[in-house]
């Protein structure tokens, strides 16, 4: 049910989009969780895209069809497909590399 996921969707500089899914039904109200998105586009059908929650691998897809990207073109945070975020954001980062798992848990401190 996607009111209980989070869903990341990519898009390359052609507008091919990809995404990915994990259900969130474990989060309870007034607890921090870390979620964090990493992306490799750079080689067509070696790109890659990876979800982590709370600094575990929660859902990834491999060997894309995705190409590259022009720079950031559109963020947004806290609606799809009619649901929306019931919470706080804190600390949004936006890096100009691909974070693996020990970066990104080294965020966490």
């Amino acid at each position: 049910d996607w009111q209980y996921a989070l869903t990341i969707a990519v898009n390359d500089k052609n507008a091919v989009q990809h995404q990915l899914s994990t259900p969130l039904h474990d989060f309870k109200a007034e607890e921090w969780h870390q979620i964090a998105v990493a992306w490799d586009l750079s080689l067509k059908g070696k790109s890659w895209v990876a979800l982590y929650v709370d600094g575990e691998e929660a859902s990834r897809a491999d060997q894309l069809v995705l190409e590259g990207m022009d720079g950031i073109s559109h963020v947004a945070f806290g609606q799809c497909h009619g649901g929306y975020l019931d919470g706080w954001l804190d600390e949004v980062r936006i890096f100009d590399r691909a974070l693996d798992k020990n970066a990104i848990t080294e965020l966490r401190k």
